[in-house]
């Protein structure tokens, strides 16, 4: 992150991800309000946050979140991917693109983003009905593997990409 957090709010974010990750929401939520109290434009706290709501069911508050991320930090590309795979599930196709396009030509990017972009790049190609181009891009994502967790990310993005149904599927 561009903003370094002190060390207290740095423990919070460290202990709210296993929470969140664990589905204990309330106590990810009050670690991560806590950080956007101080630091409201803060994004991998809104970004957390925005995941505890959409598993609340609070889908618009959580892409109120991402929105507000992106505002703040619009090279965000986590933040960008995660709300252009909300739009994709929604058949928004049209407002997801604008979200997606120039980040794969960025000069370098964490292995965590190269995996949520390439795997938000599938379930677009999938909803369009590119489904071999959605396949590439996976195997393209299983070609980087190299550990435990570039392994969990990739199976993050085959359960998103299965999120999503070709148009001829569609009913």
């Amino acid at each position: 992150d561009p903003m370094d957090l002190p060390k207290d709010l740095q423990r919070l974010l460290e202990e709210a991800t296993p929470l969140l990750r664990a589905g204990d929401l309330p106590a990810a939520e009050s670690r991560l309000l806590k950080i956007l109290a101080r630091f409201p434009h803060y994004r991998r706290a809104l970004a957390n946050l925005a995941s505890v709501r959409a598993q609340q069911g609070r889908d618009d508050e959580g892409r109120a979140l991402l929105r507000q991320a992106i505002e703040a930090n619009p090279d965000y590309v986590f933040g960008r991917c995660y709300l252009a795979n909300l739009l994709i599930e929604e058949g928004k196709l049209d407002d997801a693109l604008p979200l997606l396009e120039g980040l794969a030509e960025r000069p370098r990017m964490h292995i965590q983003d190269v995996f949520m972009l390439y795997g938000t790049l599938a379930m677009y190609d999938r909803a369009n009905g590119d489904v071999e181009a959605a396949n590439r891009k996976i195997e393209v994502l299983a070609g980087l593997v190299e550990d435990a967790n570039e392994e969990r990310l990739l199976e993050q993005a085959k359960r998103r990409l299965d999120r999503v149904a070709p148009p001829e599927t569609q009913g």
